[in-house]
């Protein structure tokens, strides 16, 4: 089969008409009905049906318009790549930046992917924090970031990506965790392990804030420049850690510690993607853009 036969079929498809894709292809309609029964014979499927003087494709034939659009769009973009000209004949390095929590939750999974298809692309992962990766990208030294929280700068799309909950934690050695909830009250008056934001004012600092216009007063024992850290000390039975569900969901999943449900805390953290708006995606930057926005969470897609 040739991607020329791929063309005719999705082009029939489009019109669900054999003469109206005839038009378009210039191409004589018998051509265009002979490709189409081998494509049929072929595969050994039915993918059409004839209905009055259009067609009507089958649930074998909506598959196969799938697959032959995603060939289609490969071959459009390896000619694009390869039409380019010298200065991509060599695949150009990927530069993505990330917060601390992303850099960890999700970020690894999905360069790993990310590599799978583009083989011949250097992928660097620039790790800090939220303010930081937007001024990387401001400057180009990032094409793409995942951060937690809305970019200040007009010259940057912001897309949302996740909203992820915050949880309260601790080790399963701590006396805490005989518990299966706590209240504002308990969660203030315990040992708080909690991130370093003066800069980020990410996940930590509304709990804080909301536990303040309740009437209490935070019992900060540590505070840590990462989510790792944070979990290593509450781990080692040093308090309750405060931490979004996913970065923290390999360790519940090794039994290391257990989440403290806190009815009345209700705090989410938003991630976003953010790239220059005022200069175009590299082609392997368009690629990872287009795995992070398959990959995001239904909530706010």
């Amino acid at each position: 089969m040739s991607l020329n036969q791929f063309a005719i079929f999705a082009a029939v498809a489009k019109h669900l008409n054999v003469t109206e894709a005839a038009n378009q292809l210039h191409i004589s309609q018998p051509a265009i009905s002979r490709h189409l029964r081998l494509l049929q014979e072929t595969y050994q499927a039915t993918f059409y049906r004839r209905v009055g003087r259009g067609i009507r494709l089958t649930a074998e034939g909506r598959i196969f318009l799938r697959n032959c659009k995603a060939m289609l769009l490969r071959d459009e973009r390896l000619k694009h790549r390869l039409s380019a000209g010298p200065k991509e004949s060599v695949a150009r390095p990927l530069t993505v930046g990330g917060g601390y929590g992303p850099s960890i939750s999700i970020l690894p999974s999905l360069l790993r992917l990310f590599q799978r298809s583009h083989p011949l692309n250097e992928v660097k992962l620039q790790t800090k924090d939220s303010w930081a990766i937007e001024r990387m990208v401001l400057k180009s030294e990032v094409e793409i970031g995942l951060v937690t929280r809305s970019p200040r700068s007009s010259l940057l799309v912001a897309e949302p990506f996740s909203e992820e909950e915050i949880v309260a934690f601790v080790s399963i050695r701590h006396r805490l965790a005989r518990k299966s909830q706590l209240t504002l009250e308990e969660l203030a008056r315990a040992k708080l392990i909690v991130r370093e934001e003066e800069k980020v004012r990410g996940s930590t600092e509304p709990i804080l804030r909301k536990l303040r216009r309740q009437g209490f007063k935070p019992n900060v024992s540590m505070r840590c420049q990462s989510p790792m850290a944070v979990q290593s000390i509450v781990e080692a039975g040093a308090g309750v850690g405060l931490l979004t569900r996913a970065n923290v969901a390999p360790a519940l999943k090794e039994g290391k510690i257990k989440i403290l449900r806190v009815p009345e805390l209700g705090i989410r953290l938003r991630r976003f993607i953010i790239y220059r708006k005022d200069r175009p995606l590299s082609s392997a930057a368009q690629d990872f853009l287009a795995l992070l926005r398959a990959n995001r969470p239904r909530q706010v897609e």
